[in-house]
């Protein structure tokens, strides 16, 4: 949570608020491997965020790089990719640089490590882990002078309403490919209820088939 200071810059003004503040993957539990990592952001500007891993091949993050508006937080996933016995006990590390939104200047920097450790977590960790979280959530609140948690926005940093905006918009635009793709061929000699200026060609319909196809994968595109 405490900042840094990098080669070459001056002092930090603002300190980075991450949660957890290390990361414990287990070699015997699977689920494990994959961690949520939440950003906060309880100052009166909106930030940009960038995650870089000192060991990027064993490691990938969602959305290392995105923005966070003022007084919100943002969940990003990390996954431990190539566990082994031999990197058992090794500790990694996770820098998180912000910036103000609109600027190029460093304004923070904090460090998170990670450990792979063997066996599975033991039972007590999670409930360990939730009062950490509300120990944490007072001290995010005492920055921000409020009584409330900060808001959470979904992964890359876009609000609700533009997430379900966009997503309609993908949805409205697969089903005009599906429509499309439903009308008939030009040049077929089958009788059809539809008016010949809305018989399309097949190399028309390749094209609707083709964007169905992108906008499919976009739908079901893992978060």
């Amino acid at each position: 949570m405490a900042t840094r200071k990098p080669p070459g810059k001056g002092s930090l003004k603002y300190p980075v608020f991450v949660f957890p503040s290390s990361l414990n993957f287990y070699l015997d539990d699977p689920a494990s491997l994959k961690q949520v990592v939440t950003l906060y952001n309880p100052y009166d500007i909106g930030i940009t965020f960038k995650v870089y891993a000192n060991q990027p091949a064993k490691y990938k993050v969602v959305d290392p790089v995105g923005s966070i508006k003022a007084k919100c937080c943002l969940d990003i996933v990390v996954r431990h990719t190539s566990p082994s016995v031999q990197s058992v006990n090794v500790t990694d590390k996770f820098r998180v640089d912000i910036v103000e939104f609109g600027h190029k200047e460093l304004i923070g920097r904090t460090y998170l490590p990670s450990t792979l450790l063997p066996g599975r977590p033991p039972a007590e960790e999670h409930e360990e882990l939730e009062q950490e979280r509300e120990g944490f959530h007072s001290v995010v609140q005492e920055r921000r002078g409020a009584d409330t948690r900060p808001a959470r926005e979904p992964p890359g940093g876009y609000g609700l309403g533009q997430v379900s905006q966009h997503h309609c918009l993908v949805v409205a635009a697969a089903l005009v490919c599906i429509g499309a793709l439903l009308l008939p061929t030009a040049g077929e000699t089958a009788p059809s209820l539809v008016p010949p200026q809305l018989h399309i060609s097949s190399q028309v319909k390749l094209a609707f088939a083709y964007g169905l196809g992108l906008l499919t994968m976009a739908l079901l595109r893992p978060a």
